[in-house]
């Protein structure tokens, strides 16, 4: 998925990504509290990232609100949308293998805004810190 702003400049997430030497498989909310991902497969040293476009967010579950992940993987099957396979409401992983992580949510909607009450200007790139800036509208 293309990325926005960072210092990727459109590039694509790729996956997974090492983030403070630990692999990451899916965008993170760490130090930003917006989803964002590494356009590089090492983060850590090449500082090449951007913000995840939309997603959609799933609720209940064990993912806490993450987005869902698409395609994923589930008892050894390929889905590409929400399924109600083994629940009555619709559902998703949120990770690529449910089947090796277990991670999922029920489907619910398309994250709108990654930014509501805050913009984000500048991020210094020579720190895994990133800096934001807060603009009054």
């Amino acid at each position: 998925m293309p990325t926005h702003d960072g210092t990727s400049k459109r590039a694509c997430c790729m996956f997974p990504f090492l983030y403070q030497g630990n692999p990451q498989h899916r965008c993170t909310r760490a130090e930003l509290g917006y989803r964002w991902c590494a356009t590089s497969a090492n983060y850590d040293s090449d500082k090449q990232w951007g913000f995840c476009s939309g997603c959609f967010l799933c609720y209940g579950g064990n993912s806490n609100g993450n987005c869902c992940h698409f395609p994923f993987i589930y008892g050894g099957k390929m889905y590409t949308t929400c399924t109600t396979q083994d629940e009555t409401r619709p559902w998703c992983a949120t990770t690529y293998n449910y089947d090796v992580d277990k991670q999922w949510g029920y489907c619910g909607g398309e994250e709108t805004s990654l930014v509501r009450r805050y913009k984000l200007l500048r991020f210094a790139t020579s720190s895994t810190s990133f800096q934001k800036t807060r603009i009054r509208p």
